[in-house]
């Protein structure tokens, strides 16, 4: 039975990627000309490994993980992005030739001694190709949190900048 189960398993994302692939042809290889969002049709799955440590005056703290995450294309301008402990939806709100906007919102939610944590987050992200081969993106996201054992929410912004630069062959 679980031979089936598996077999099946295999043969619907068998299905699924001779599918996509037709609009993975047509999906940009190089970052710089990609899309806040994935195109319609496009799918991505994807694992990383993470690690941290943390120390202050009182104690210490070391985390291990490895994120595991489903993004599928709700069409050319929408991406809604599953993992076992985060939800979020992006859109793509401009696009040009040179330049992109989009927004990302989220909600996750963990579990520890504090009880259970809440944290939904939104980001607004925009790029602009400053030459054929250059671009620029800022990014700034927002993140509330809090423990449902705590009396107090929790906050954390980040600002984040990247140029990006794409190598092409010679013509």
């Amino acid at each position: 039975m679980a031979f089936r189960c598996v077999l099946v398993v295999l043969c619907v994302a068998a299905v699924h990627a001779c599918a996509a692939r037709t609009a993975l042809n047509d999906y940009r290889r190089a970052v710089i000309d990609r899309p806040f969002t994935l195109p319609a049709g496009v799918d991505s799955f994807h694992v990383g490994i993470l690690g941290g440590y943390a120390r202050d005056d009182f104690n210490s703290a070391g985390r291990a993980g490895a994120p595991v995450g489903w993004d599928l294309s709700l069409s050319d301008d929408s991406t809604l992005h599953l993992s076992p402990l985060q939800l979020g939806i992006s859109r793509q709100m401009v696009r040009t030739e040179d330049s992109w906007l989009g927004a990302t919102l989220g909600f996750g939610v963990g579990a520890g001694s504090e009880g259970v944590l809440l944290s939904p987050n939104l980001g607004l992200a925009h790029r602009i190709r400053l030459t054929r081969s250059v671009a620029w993106s800022t990014a700034v996201a927002g993140r509330l949190s809090r423990w449902t054992d705590q009396p107090a929410w929790g906050w954390s912004a980040t600002l984040r900048t990247l140029e990006h630069a794409s190598a092409r062959p010679a013509a």
